[in-house]
């Protein structure tokens, strides 16, 4: 039994390799460096439209159709778009990400972490969403106003609960009134870095890609 659990492991451990090594064999035998380009998004009679070097962020699924809750097996993908069409998107990546769900227990993988390397193919059926940033800097301070939002949220509640145990009431005020302002000021920042989301598929009214 042990002999097999091992095994198993080595299994997985090469599938996993093997997989990150023809991920990363694919970015760079799929075309040159290109010029980023914009992208437009349409929706009835609405448009969308982002500028050339703007940096996506999207999640990837084969899973169809989307009930609404968690997906098992999923991407996240950071890049720039390189060319677009309604079927197909070529991005110039920062980053991929694989999550997916492995004996009843999350594994997630970075599989590419560093400057744009090569094109890397991404068909429109599979994006779930996407949300855009000006720049790489922009989504780092997105980032970092969320956290910001949270630590807020929490050392205001902290506040809040410890001003309420107090026996007395001389500093009561003041704490509660600190932990408030605290709390009101982390909900304003994770609202503030939270990007609009637009939705390709699960949705009853999903955005289009529209060639440029």
């Amino acid at each position: 039994m042990k002999g097999y659990q091992e095994a198993s492991a080595v299994d997985l451990k090469m599938h996993h390799h093997m997989k990150n090594l023809l991920v990363i064999a694919g970015i760079c035998l799929v075309g040159v460096h290109g010029f980023a380009q914009g992208l437009t998004l349409s929706r009835g009679h609405e448009t969308k439209t982002f500028k050339e070097n703007t940096i996506f962020e999207m999640v990837l699924s084969n899973e169809y159709p989307y009930s609404g809750g968690q997906l098992c097996e999923y991407q996240e993908v950071v890049g720039s778009v390189v060319s677009a069409r309604t079927d197909s998107l070529f991005m110039q990546l920062y980053s991929l990400v694989d999550h997916r769900n492995h004996d009843d227990a999350r594994v997630t993988q970075l599989l590419l972490n560093q400057s744009p390397i090569g094109t890397y193919p991404v068909s429109v059926d599979r994006i779930v969403r996407l949300e855009s940033y000006k720049s790489m800097k922009n989504k780092k301070a997105h980032r970092n106003l969320a956290i910001a939002g949270g630590l807020l949220m929490f050392t205001g509640a902290a506040t809040a609960l410890n001003a309420i145990l107090m026996k007395g009431q001389s500093n009561k005020r003041t704490l509660l009134l600190s932990g408030g302002l605290q709390f009101g000021l982390g909900i304003g920042f994770a609202v503030a870095s939270r990007p609009n989301r637009y939705y390709l598929h699960h949705r009853p009214d999903p955005w289009v890609i529209s060639p440029r």
